[in-house]
């Protein structure tokens, strides 16, 4: 991702940022990061639809 800064995303947005990636391969990937760095659990992860800039910016260096 360039040097921009990043911004709150809802899942979807990121799913389209990576048109070559499965949502398959995605949505364990997003969950799992938003629950590590947030520490919060698995399920409240997968229950929340805005992803934090912090937790883009792992997503994002995880996928380059």
């Amino acid at each position: 991702m360039s040097n921009k800064e990043l911004n709150f995303k809802t899942k979807s947005e990121v799913y389209k940022d990576f048109p070559k990636v499965s949502e398959r391969i995605l949505r364990p990937l997003i969950n799992e990061t938003i629950a590590r760095v947030s520490g919060i659990s698995l399920k409240e992860a997968k229950d929340r639809k805005i992803i934090y800039p912090r937790e883009l910016e792992y997503i994002y260096k995880e996928l380059e």
